[in-house]
Formats: structure tokens, sequence, C-alpha cells
């Protein structure tokens, strides 16, 4: 299990752009998928975003990478302090 972290802030001028972390060679804990994109609203003050996930190969890709829904947009995003830790596999619930 690992816990990726970003700061992330936007500033969208013109047109629609969200903005989205993603990492391959994981999943979320809640989603089965082998491949994991979390997005967020981003406004233009840093605002963490951070996910937990369960790597499902040696090897994988963590990004960040912006979905543009219009022809005409005008965006910048910043991102700053990536952190990627390793965390203690989850505890398994008890039964009854």
């Amino acid at each position: 299990r690992y816990l990726v972290r970003v700061y992330v802030k936007m500033q969208v001028r013109k047109g629609s752009v969200k903005a989205a972390l993603g990492v391959n060679g994981a999943k979320a804990l809640e989603d089965p998928e082998d491949f994991h994109w979390q997005t967020a609203a981003i406004g233009d003050s840093w605002r963490m975003m951070r996910t937990v996930l369960q790597a499902t190969r040696e090897k994988g890709d963590v990004m960040m990478r912006l979905f543009i829904s219009d022809a005409d947009y005008d965006a910048t995003l910043w991102a700053d302090e990536w952190s990627m830790v390793e965390l203690p596999p989850a505890a398994r619930p008890k039964k009854p």
C-alpha cells in the first residue's frame, strides 16, 4: 500500500480544464481496475491531492494529467512537493 500526495493549484482563464492524479500499476482500495485516476476541483490556491493505493505490479507510473473539454482553452497547472510513501499492510477485519 502506498500514499501518493501532491500539492496543486490551477488557474483556468478560458474553457473547461480538470486536473487528475494518475497511477498505473496500482489500484484504489475500493476500485478493482489496474489504473486509478483521481480528479478534483482545483482553484487558484494550493490544495493537496492524495490517494491510498495498492500496488498491483513491480513497475508503474505516477503522473498528473489535464482533461481538456473545450477546443479553446487557457490554463496553467502548478504541482509541487510530490510524495509517495509505503504504508504498512491494512489490518484485516476480524471475523465474528
